[in-house]
């Protein structure tokens, strides 16, 4: 079985090892730079993956129910513009990468003149039902000729899905007005827990995940693609009840109860997922 990518995206050193098999993936890391990666089959493709059933209830490592979750995901995406309107000063022009159905675009609009990017075909066109501007292409010099230059760019949980985070952020950067910022979230591999846990930790979910960062790795590539680091920590972070339910119960395989439509939100930090705010060099 021949398996993509061959190399590190991070410094492109082949030498790798494999430290986990899970399902028909590999769990690989850089022996030289540290980076942890999914290498998958050649004829998987994971963007098919973003169905209506991963935001509604149909895979373990999906959502139990996104649209039902409105409230709370809202309540958690308003803190995010929050933070970044510290840091916005006069800017204006916002684009989220991974916006799903446009919930964090609605809490963004008071503010911020904001597109999305969204590949997942149903997820899309439920944000354009809430009067968003979507664009289904991936990130590539082409979409930002078609849009003012984002003074703002978030992508939350959304890097570790990319088939070549490198490539995103090189374009991303090319596109993005300068000194422009840039909000990331991701799970951090360099965690307490994320170590513990090895190949069982909550995040470890290819091919849907197909990197693994942690805090050096991630800054290190953000470096390497012009941006500046200044800010970089592990925020709480406010998720429905039900959905710590459903992707603990279903990875397990057990079917799991009503309690797992309940939408009333909960801080929760286990300390292994980071945020970083950066700007563009």
């Amino acid at each position: 079985m021949r398996f993509t990518p061959a190399q590190c995206n991070l410094c492109q050193s082949p030498d790798v090892e494999v430290k986990y098999q899970i399902t028909t993936c590999e769990i690989r890391a850089c022996r030289s730079c540290g980076l942890v990666y999914t290498a998958y089959p050649e004829e998987l493709s994971p963007a098919d993956l973003y169905t209506a059933a991963y935001f509604q209830g149909g895979m373990p490592d999906g959502y139990a129910d996104y649209q039902g979750s409105e409230r709370v995901l809202r309540a958690e995406f308003r803190r995010v513009i929050h933070t970044l309107r510290q840091y916005a000063g006069s800017r204006r022009h916002l684009l989220e990468i991974g916006a799903a159905y446009g919930f964090l675009l609605d809490e963004a609009r008071p503010y911020f003149e904001a597109w999305g990017i969204e590949i997942s075909p149903v997820a899309a066109d439920m944000a354009r039902q809430r009067g968003h501007t979507i664009v289904s292409d991936p990130v590539s010099p082409a979409v930002f000729h078609q849009h003012p230059a984002p003074e703002c760019v978030v992508m939350l949980d959304t890097i570790e899905h990319l088939p070549d985070p490198a490539a995103v952020l090189a374009d991303l950067h090319a596109g993005m007005a300068p000194g422009g910022l840039l909000y990331i979230t991701t799970g951090d591999m360099g965690s307490i827990l994320a170590r513990v846990m090895g190949r069982h930790w909550r995040l470890m979910t290819p091919p849907q995940h197909l990197y693994f960062f942690s805090r050096k790795t991630l800054i290190r590539l953000l470096t390497q693609t012009g941006f500046t680091v200044f800010r970089a920590d592990r925020p709480w972070k406010i998720i429905p009840i039900g959905l710590a339910f459903y992707q603990v119960l279903a990875r397990a395989g057990i079917p799991w109860p009503r309690i797992t439509r309940l939408q009333a939100g909960i801080p929760v930090n286990l300390f292994d997922t980071l945020r970083i705010i950066a700007q563009k060099s």
